[in-house]
Parts: structure tokens; C-alpha cells; sequence
């Protein structure tokens, strides 16, 4: 029991957790595997049966604190950090940082969730009415929201739908909190943008796992969109041009560098402009379909070179290192490189009969 126990909880935490011994790692069957647990356990401690009932006892002490709902949830996440240091392990409070908004009309509820949550190590805020909440959710920026539906003047439907509406918070997790507990309502609420719903009156310890749970996918939604907007910098201020193509030989994005190359007044005149990149750009159509043909066959290349035309008419040689992007299927989406200017190369290659 205890076995599988500590692997259950290593499992379930195990994007959190990280090794207070570097050279010990963190292995990947660590929650899956018990004879990888005893192993660790072994390399790590010297006196096994001193330790193996030392955990014993905390997931004991684990078990019925859990049976307690809510109010022991401080205490819970103590034991568990001391399991975790048997294996020297130890949980990010990455999760715990969060910003939480607690909004509901019901002083004992705000109280309640307030408490619980402030315990566990969140920020917390608190709001009894749903015209406060839009101005202060903009302004204050929180992680996550829990929210009421029922509540005098502006109800929580209505601060959802308008929150959602708003490209400064739409990407904000919505948690509904409500008495009602039929189908229609909570259709609505995901309607309208929700991401839960929990009726009245509730478990903490369930509340808690669904904050938990709803801040983990905003932390990866919240890190994906940071990462997209990264590249988004790189590719619009990047010194060498930058593209990503259709199949079928349209412009889908293009950088500041490559326009001016090419001629073009901006990214979007070059977009616009170019209805198709082998007979408006390459001066030997065919050489498009080479470029289409090899990263097909190979996924990539390094040194396409090519003659291009300008705007005004002119001709430049270009080298093109390219890839061809493929969703998780494997079906083929676009295609996306770099174009590097290569007309003086060939020119001193044409002097010396290279």
C-alpha cells in the first residue's frame, strides 16, 4: 500500500517535481515503477528499513488528513513535501504563486475560500459584486477566477461573457461556483467560456484539485503563447530574411528584411504582391518545384540557390535553408526558412570562372 501510494503521488505531481540531488536525476519511471522507487531509495539511504517506516507512518498520517476534506490542506502538502525529501525530491511552488480572484456575494464563501486558498500559498483576492470585478480583473491581471453566478446587479454569466469579450482577459481561466445544479446552467456557463463548474455547497479538497488542475493548463497555454510571441520578435526584427509559404506557392508571412531585399514598401506589399512565388519570383519557374520536391522527399535543405526577380525587375541570386512543417499526423502545412542574398558571391564566381 505504501508502495503504491508514494508512486501515485510522484505520478501525479511529477511535472512539479525536481531532484535535490543532481547527480541522482529524475527518472521517468520513478512513479510507475516500484523496483525504480526501492532503487532510489537504496542509493539515497543507507539504513532502508529506518526510512521504509518512516514513510509508513507519513502516508498514514497522509491518508487521514485526506479524509479530513479541506481544512487540513496546509498540513497535507507538508507530509507530502516529506515523502518527497525521503527520495530527495521536492515540488516547484510554481502552481502556488498564482493570482487567484475570488468573487461571490456571500461573505462566508469569500471567507472560506480565502482562507483555504491563502493556506496553500496562493495570492488571493476578493470582490462581492461583478461590477467591480471587470475593471479590477484588467487592471490586476489574475491567474485564475473563481466566480460566482448568482449575485445582485451584474451576475456572473454576464461578468464571464464580457470578460471573454475583452482581448485583456479573454485568455483568463473562469471557474463558476454556483447553487444551481442543472444541466441548462452548466451548459451555459461553458458557453459563455467557463472552464468548471462546482456546485454549492462544495468539497475544498475538490475545489482545490480543479484550481490546481485548470492552472496547470493555463501555466502551458501561458508558456506557449510567451513562446510564440518570442519567435514573433525574432522573425519581424531578424537581420536575413524570414518566410513561411503555402503548398501551393502563396506568401503566408514574410519579414521586414526580405522586403526590402526584394524591393518591396513592407511585408504585406510583398504578400500581396506575389500571387505566385514560381512565376513572379523565380526567373526559371521550375526551380520552385525542385525546391517543393526536395523538402518533400527530405524534410529540409541547406543550400537551395536560385535567381529571383525584384520588384523593379531587377535580379538577385538568393540561398534558401528551408523545412517543411508537418502537424502531429504528419500531414504537410507550410513551408518556412531563411533567404540569404548571394548576388556578389556569384558575381566574383562569374570573374574567376568557378
Amino acid at each position: 500500500m505504501t508502495d503504491y501510494y508514494i508512486r501515485k503521488l510522484i505520478q501525479q505531481n511529477f511535472s512539479q517535481l525536481v531532484s535535490l540531488q543532481p547527480a541522482q536525476g529524475l527518472e521517468t519511471d520513478l512513479g510507475r515503477s516500484s523496483i525504480a522507487l526501492f532503487n532510489r531509495l537504496t542509493s539515497l539511504h543507507s539504513n532502508v528499513m529506518s526510512i521504509a517506516q518512516t514513510l509508513d507512518t507519513l502516508v498514514l498520517q497522509h491518508q487521514t488528513l485526506r479524509t479530513q476534506g479541506g481544512r487540513y490542506q496546509s498540513e497535507l502538502k507538508q507530509v507530502e513535501a516529506q515523502i518527497l525529501h525521503c527520495f530527495a525530491l521536492k515540488r516547484t511552488q510554481t502552481i502556488a504563486e498564482a493570482k487567484i480572484l475570488v468573487i461571490d456575494d456571500t461573505p462566508e464563501t469569500l471567507r472560506l475560500l480565502t482562507t483555504t486558498l491563502s493556506e496553500q500559498g496562493y495570492a488571493v483576492e476578493q470582490l462581492s459584486s461583478g461590477a467591480a470585478a471587470l475593471k479590477h480583473v484588467r487592471d490586476r491581471q489574475p491567474d485564475l477566477i473563481l466566480l460566482d453566478v448568482m449575485m445582485p446587479g451584474i451576475d456572473g454569466y454576464e461578468v464571464c461573457e464580457r470578460l471573454k469579450l475583452d482581448p485583456q482577459t479573454c485568455h483568463i481561466p473562469i471557474l463558476f461556483l454556483s447553487a444551481v445544479d442543472d444541466a441548462l446552467n452548466k451548459v451555459k456557463a461553458f458557453d459563455l467560456g467557463g472552464v468548471d463548474y462546482v456546485t454549492k455547497p462544495f468539497q475544498l479538497e475538490e475545489v482545490l484539485a480543479r484550481i490546481e488542475y485548470q492552472l496547470k493548463l493555463y501555466q502551458r497555454s501561458k508558456q506557449q503563447r510567451e513562446a510564440g510571441q518570442t519567435y514573433q520578435n525574432f522573425f519581424e526584427n531578424a537581420v536575413e530574411g524570414m518566410f513561411q509559404t503555402t503548398l501551393n506557392g502563396r506568401f503566408l508571412r514574410a519579414n521586414q528584411a526580405l522586403a526590402e531585399r526584394l524591393g518591396y514598401d513592407s511585408p504585406q506589399d510583398l504578400i500581396d504582391s506575389v500571387q505566385d512565388i514560381a512565376r513572379q519570383l523565380y526567373t526559371i519557374p521550375q526551380r520552385r518545384s525542385q525546391f517543393v520536391l526536395y523538402l518533400e522527399q527530405y524534410g529540409q535543405t541547406e543550400e537551395f540557390e536560385a535567381e529571383v526577380f525584384c520588384k523593379n525587375g531587377d535580379r538577385i541570386w538568393i540561398r534558401e535553408k528551408a523545412r517543411a512543417v508537418r502537424d502531429a499526423e504528419g500531414n504537410l502545412q507550410f513551408y518556412e526558412g531563411t533567404v540569404q542574398d548571394i548576388t556578389e558571391q556569384k558575381r566574383l564566381e562569374a570573374v574567376q570562372g568557378i
